[in-house]
């Protein structure tokens, strides 16, 4: 295999699925590919998972592949877009826990003591336990584990209005308990 060229290899690899001819391109680019990862992401584990998931997505698919006229350019495409994909997940997570914090600053004003935290945390999460099951579900969606309006609305099968409109009034019930617990009167 070593003999064959980085073309001829994908060949063999799309026509026959012949996993020396994977192998062998797993060696002959995964460095390259992980150098390149390594300096876009600043993190040695996130690079070598977006490396591996190059070479996952192409044993999968590779009897759907078109094979390309230049192997080396193609794997660094592919790495980009995964790339690009970690990249544009971490942002939205940050940007809804940001998002989130600002809303619980905005509404707590500093608290008294260990136990005001603990009566509000528990009148928090009664709350949302009063929740629709749907409103719930997007709103700990959401929050919880960061995903984006239109991830939710993808994974649920909803309109991307139909889940901000149950956050918006999920954080609008969620303020006025926590308006209640500060001004009882």
């Amino acid at each position: 295999m070593r003999n064959l060229t980085d073309h001829q290899l994908f060949d063999k690899l799309c026509r026959e699925g012949n996993f020396l001819a994977y192998r062998e391109l797993f060696d002959r680019f995964w460095l390259k590919l992980y150098v390149t990862a390594k300096v876009r992401l600043q993190d040695e584990d996130e690079a070598k998972d977006c490396v591996q998931e190059v070479f996952i997505s192409i044993w999968l698919k590779k009897d759907t592949l078109v094979i390309p006229d230049h192997v080396q350019a193609y794997l660094h495409t592919i790495l980009k877009n995964k790339i690009l994909n970690l990249l544009h997940q971490k942002t939205t997570t940050q940007r809804h826990l940001e998002r989130y914090m600002q809303d619980l600053d905005l509404l707590v004003e500093p608290l008294e003591s260990e136990m005001e935290y603990r009566e509000l945390e528990s009148l928090i999460a009664e709350e949302i336990d009063q929740m629709p099951q749907q409103m719930r579900r997007i709103f700990l969606m959401s929050r919880d584990e960061g995903l984006s309006g239109a991830q939710i609305a993808e994974s649920l099968n909803l309109s991307h209005q139909t889940v901000r409109n149950q956050i918006s009034t999920s954080l609008k019930r969620l303020r006025k308990r926590i308006m209640s617990f500060k001004n009882p009167y």
